[in-house]
């Protein structure tokens, strides 16, 4: 027995419309992220070079060298940062691809309906804007005042 929700055609269309415009967001997310890894790992490489080009003979003293290597380890921070933020991306992209099979898919009934719905709360989540209440913290212009402890008083129970 097959079971089929009757979907109208304005759903579908705007459920078509966001997972292509996911996919594509994907897509476009994990070059950058690719770009952007490159980037990184060119960086992190200059510094190596250069700390490389410096060793024999010595032409840099000890504060050169130390500049050095803060930059190479921020390079390889920045490495590692662009490295996650890749695999992020391609595990975004593969979850689209794979939503996408699902709903196209006519075999797995249950699988449509379910890849319907979360194609539905994209949907959602695209036409909903979500306003920001009240007023974004800030600090307070003064410091705030330490208690002060005195030792012939108790504390307090709460």
């Amino acid at each position: 027995m097959t079971i089929s929700l009757p979907v109208p055609s304005d759903t579908a269309a705007a459920q078509r419309d966001a997972l292509h415009a996911t996919l594509v967001a994907a897509g476009d997310a994990r070059v950058s992220a690719e770009k952007h890894l490159r980037q990184c790992e060119h960086t992190r490489h200059r510094v190596a070079d250069a700390m490389e080009r410096d060793l024999h003979p010595m032409t840099m003293d000890e504060a050169g060298r130390a500049r050095l290597r803060a930059d190479y380890a921020a390079a390889t921070a920045d490495v590692g940062a662009a490295q996650a933020a890749l695999e992020r991306a391609r595990r975004i992209e593969q979850a689209a691809a794979t939503l996408a099979a699902a709903i196209a898919d006519d075999a797995l009934p249950a699988a449509r309906v379910t890849a319907t719905a979360i194609a539905d709360v994209i949907v959602m989540g695209r036409a909903v804007e979500r306003p920001v209440r009240g007023r974004a913290a800030r600090a307070s212009a003064r410091p705030a005042r330490r208690a002060v402890q005195r030792r012939d008083i108790p504390p307090r129970s709460a």
